[in-house]
């Protein structure tokens, strides 16, 4: 039983690391997209927003 325990537990642990991978890129992604068309300071302001959204979700893991 307690080796059941573990194996799920290494498993949901693995799962939420890939969630955690998965939404870092999605940020990155959609900081690329505004970075892309930037025209005025404000679109930067949210791209880099994105970016450090990112960078904290990745420093965390």
């Amino acid at each position: 039983m307690k080796t059941k325990l573990l194996l799920f537990g290494i498993i949901m642990f693995g799962f939420s690391l890939c969630l955690f991978a998965q939404t870092a890129d999605e940020l990155i992604t959609k900081g690329d997209e505004l970075y892309a068309e930037m025209t005025d300071m404000a679109t930067a302001q949210e791209a880099l927003q994105y970016y450090r959204k990112a960078l904290g979700i990745a420093e965390n893991r």
